[in-house]
């Protein structure tokens, strides 16, 4: 569940215990898209980010990001701990609501949008900093598109229980 994200643990103890924590949003990456970014967006950054870890969350009902977001800021209220930093990364979402081509089409566009937007701020942050980066939920192929529709209807959608919707990633990376 999201609000498992503040208390990460890879068998080892909690592994951010006594860092800050910067979180960051990438709404609406479901875990194939997950695999195509680790590959493609975070691979050549090798020299920059370092993965430490990564495994799957189970988004609640209706999984749309209003209804994850108040779930976490209820855990994050709970948590004093110590301060977090919060990044919101809303184009993956924007583009599953406006994207007509297939998933190809979809991830490359995905991933011009991150290298444009996402990679600037990570060379932002500095070395030894630890990002926990996590979706809200992912998405299907709307069962009702119609091509010769598509500019009445989505391609894509969420909101409901499939496994491509409720399934989403988180990872801990380390900026090296």
């Amino acid at each position: 569940m999201i609000e498992d994200l503040l208390s990460l643990s890879m068998g080892r103890g909690d592994i951010l215990k006594g860092e800050e924590r910067i979180f960051i949003l990438l709404d609406a990456m479901r875990w194939d898209l997950w695999e195509f970014l680790k590959e493609r967006f975070f691979g050549p950054m090798a020299n920059q980010l370092r993965i430490i870890g990564e495994g799957a969350l189970w988004a609640r009902l209706p999984s749309t990001t209003p209804r994850q977001m108040e779930i976490f800021d209820e855990a994050i209220a709970k948590d004093k701990s110590q301060d977090k930093n919060f990044l919101k990364i809303l184009g993956i979402d924007e583009r599953i609501h406006s994207e007509k081509g297939g998933l190809e089409h979809l991830f490359r566009n995905i991933l011009q949008y991150l290298q444009l937007e996402l990679t600037p701020r990570l060379r932002e942050i500095p070395p030894g900093k630890s990002l926990i980066i996590f979706s809200d939920h992912g998405f299907i192929e709307n069962p009702q598109f119609e091509r010769s529709d598509k500019y009445r209807t989505s391609r894509y959608i969420h909101g409901e229980d499939s496994p491509f919707e409720i399934i989403v990633p988180w990872l801990i990376i380390k900026k090296l």
